[in-house]
């Protein structure tokens, strides 16, 4: 494999209707439960466009080796349908700088299933670093890391 996952970044949009400490909850039951204690979560308050209370509720891992545990450990859990789906829309999630996208929903989360959707997520960045970086180079990276 010529490519490595640098980063991980997780985040979510936190309504005024809805519990950050459940937010927090379905966003960790995506991580392995020994990387809990080395996640520092970030609050972000915003007022959304009629002036309602928004919290960005996100986490970054920097450190690579823990980016890649935590990688490893959500494609490990995902059920070969989402997989699937995923590698279908490899084009689509992936950026020109190796960023692969994924957007789970928070209520599974909350309940310890993934799912995909496109509606108030759980934003996932996975950054992935390669020697002379092709798209290819990432796709092959994500698949070494069990997306298929």
């Amino acid at each position: 494999m010529n490519g490595k996952v640098v980063g991980v970044e997780l985040s979510a949009i936190v309504h005024a209707t809805e519990n950050v400490e459940k937010v927090k909850t379905a966003i960790l039951n995506l991580l392995p439960p020994a990387t809990h204690d080395f996640i520092d979560f970030r609050r972000t308050y915003v007022k959304g466009h009629h002036g309602n209370p928004i919290v960005v509720f996100s986490t970054k891992v920097m450190k690579e080796k823990l980016a890649r545990i935590i990688v490893e450990h959500l494609f490990s859990i995902m059920e070969p349908n989402i997989k699937k789906e995923l590698t279908l829309i490899l084009d689509k999630s992936m950026d020109e700088d190796g960023n692969f996208y994924v957007r789970l929903d928070k209520n599974e989360a909350l309940r310890g299933r993934i799912r995909l959707t496109s509606r108030d997520p759980i934003r996932v960045k996975i950054g992935i670093r390669t020697c002379g970086l092709t798209l290819d180079m990432a796709k092959s990276a994500l698949k070494d890391l069990g997306l298929v």
